[in-house]
């Protein structure tokens, strides 16, 4: 697994437990982050030993060294860092790496989706599992399942809430049926012409309040830059 933050790690742990190996690559800034009980994310992996690489480059000669041969393994994605290269695609993960992405494709590529989400008044939550192949969240759809978010949540920290659950489910029961003997991976091509594309946001950068704007235009934009 390849990323970081809360899921990544109940993944990672969920694979321990199920006894199948597991090992996680991320990048310094993932590494850090808070997880639970003030503890970063490689002080967790550390203590409950799973095996794990901190790297900048994910096309680096460690990243091959530590992880050996992948090609029977399943490569997921969850909010790496990297922009991933066709090369590095092909010749480390045998062209099949997954991607696992939290809202619709391809009309929500990019980043800040539950902040976007809440300025656009949108509450249609994705599972969503696509191959990556070099564009920005441009590969093929393998596997995707659709969800509200509840009236409740009005900040980032609500949806994520609610996307970790449904997104672990989804994530374990592809995993287990791909244990018991494989899965149909049978994929569908991105529609291009209704493709759109998110840039990540920066509260010191975007989180500048208009307040001339109407009071439900500022709700949503205040939410939206609200925790995390």
């Amino acid at each position: 697994m390849l990323g970081g933050g809360q899921l990544l790690l109940a993944l990672a742990r969920w694979c321990k437990s199920e006894g199948a190996p597991i090992s996680v690559i991320t990048a310094p800034r993932h590494a850090a982050d808070i997880i639970e009980h003030d503890n970063s994310l490689d002080q967790i992996l550390t203590e409950e030993n799973i095996p794990f690489l901190i790297i900048k480059d994910i096309a680096a000669d460690e990243v091959s060294d530590f992880l050996g041969d992948l090609k029977n393994a399943f490569c997921l994605s969850v909010g790496a860092a990297w922009i991933f290269k066709k090369e590095t695609i092909n010749s480390l993960f045998f062209g099949r790496l997954f991607n696992l992405h939290g809202t619709r494709l391809p009309q929500n590529r990019g980043g800040g989706g539950f902040s976007w989400q809440i300025m656009m008044g949108n509450r249609l939550g994705f599972c969503l599992l696509h191959l990556v192949d070099g564009g920005l969240d441009t590969g093929n759809i393998v596997k995707t399942e659709e969800f509200l978010y509840p009236p409740s949540c009005r900040i980032p920290k609500d949806y994520k809430d609610v996307y970790f659950r449904k997104n672990l489910d989804f994530v374990i029961d592809f995993i287990e049926k791909l244990r018991q003997g494989g899965i149909d991976t049978e994929t569908t091509k991105q529609t291009e012409y209704f493709s759109s594309y998110f840039p990540r946001l920066n509260t010191r950068d975007h989180g500048w309040i208009n307040w001339g704007d109407k009071v439900v235009e500022l709700e949503k934009f205040i939410c939206a830059f609200d925790e995390p």
